[in-house]
Formats: structure tokens, C-alpha cells, sequence
């Protein structure tokens, strides 16, 4: 499924820009959100074409990063979740099962490396249901 995307969620625009820049140089398709509930609402529009989720943990909106990964994991499970900040006490420990933990600051070969590995890893089941 080459039209997948990368929904990029993160309620600083310097950040978010930083990370859509980043994997679009790297040949992926990115969706942005401001926060949890503007990303939940693109994911029930879109969420049979977003292969990753890359979200920061705290938000404004009501809804933070640890939820939504939650309620992706729930509710779209063939999602892979990234989730990325400096200031989550529990780290990966926290977080749902098909999760990935990026600490802040990070490095941006990190981040690429991180969600080409989810994509890849999305691919491959795509893959494997439609072999069935």
C-alpha cells in the first residue's frame, strides 16, 4: 500500500513542521494534527490509509498522545504508533502494545529510522492479508 501516510501529531508547529519535512524528504506521505482530538478525526476520515502514528505525548484539546495511541491501537489496529516526548515519566512502560517510544530531543535519523521500520512493518502485513 505505497499511498500510506504518516499522520504527524504535535501541537508545536516548528516540531511538526520539523517531522513532516524530515519523512517527505524521505519519499513518505504525511497528514498533520494540531492535537489528539483534530488527529482522531482525521483518523475516523482516513484511518484505512495512515500506516503510522507519530504523536507527542502532551497536548492541549483534552486528549493526549498516550490516549490516542490507545484509542488507535483499539480501533485501527494494523496502525503502527509512534509516540515521542521529554517528558513522559514512563516510557515505553506506558504505553499499548504495538507502541514505540522516541525520547525528545531527538536525532532526525531516529525518527526516520523509527517510522520507515513502522511502515515497513505495516507493509508487510498489508501484504500478508491480501496473500490470504
Amino acid at each position: 500500500m505505497p499511498n500510506s501516510a504518516v499522520l504527524i501529531v504535535d501541537d508545536e508547529p516548528l516540531i511538526r513542521e520539523t517531522v513532516v519535512e524530515l519523512l517527505s524528504s524521505a519519499g513518505l506521505s504525511t497528514l498533520e494534527a494540531t492535537n489528539g482530538v483534530e488527529a482522531l478525526d482525521l483518523l475516523n476520515k482516513s484511518g484505512h490509509a495512515i500506516a503510522v502514528l507519530l504523536t507527542d505525548v502532551r497536548m492541549p484539546g483534552g486528549l493526549n498522545g498516550i490516549d490516542l495511541a490507545r484509542i488507535a491501537q483499539r480501533t485501527w489496529p494494523w496502525i503502527k504508533v509512534i509516540v515521542m516526548s521529554g517528558f513522559y515519566d514512563n516510557g515505553p512502560d506506558g504505553l499499548p502494545g504495538n507502541a514505540r517510544f522516541i525520547s525528545k530531543p531527538w536525532q532526525a535519523q531516529e525518527v526516520i529510522n523509527n517510522v520507515l521500520r513502522a511502515q515497513s512493518e505495516f507493509a508487510a502485513i498489508q501484504t500478508g492479508a491480501a496473500l490470504h
